[in-house]
């Protein structure tokens, strides 16, 4: 099954799946991360016109098998860091949002961002050693994110999200 959400400003094209969802974002907007967090999916960022932009919101589904019943899409705060091509993981009721690239600065990142889900505010956390877009992350042992590859340099980094240290 395809869907198609239009708003304002924001088109979707959800593709239900097997066992899978996928979010497309359209509106000229690319390179922005989605990540299901507390039961919504989260997409983050983006480019547009030659700029990095730094929106978040969520898309709820109500699913009742084996279909979509409902989608309410809210806005998120705005994150600290405009970026795109950047990376998205959950990690025990919190958003991480790891490296990225900004378009308007023309520059690599290396700040990181962190979302609670009691707060839903974004706060700036750790920086990556290195600079990088395009990452590859994991969380392992439900604490520790594990960052590595990129497109600038080959990373490998460690981020223990209870110490909040690299």
């Amino acid at each position: 099954m395809i869907l198609y959400l239009f708003s304002i400003d924001k088109a979707f094209q959800i593709e239900q799946g097997t066992n899978f969802y996928q979010i497309h974002l359209y509106n000229q907007i690319d390179y922005n991360d989605v990540e299901l967090f507390n039961n919504t999916f989260v997409v983050t960022g983006g480019y547009n016109n030659g700029n990095s932009l730094s929106n978040a919101f969520g898309i709820k589904l109500i699913i009742s098998p084996p279909k979509i019943v409902s989608i309410k899409v809210t806005p998120i705060s705005d994150m600290n860091q405009k970026r795109n091509s950047h990376s998205l993981i959950e990690v025990y009721k919190n958003l991480y949002c790891i490296g990225g690239y900004d378009w308007s600065a023309q520059k690599y990142l290396k700040v990181n961002e962190k979302l609670s889900s009691t707060v839903e505010k974004w706060k700036f956390i750790p920086s990556l050693n290195v600079p990088n877009e395009w990452l590859t992350i994991c969380k392992v042992n439900k604490k520790i994110i594990y960052v590595f590859g990129g497109s600038k340099n080959s990373v490998f980094e460690k981020y223990d999200t209870e110490k909040a240290t690299r």
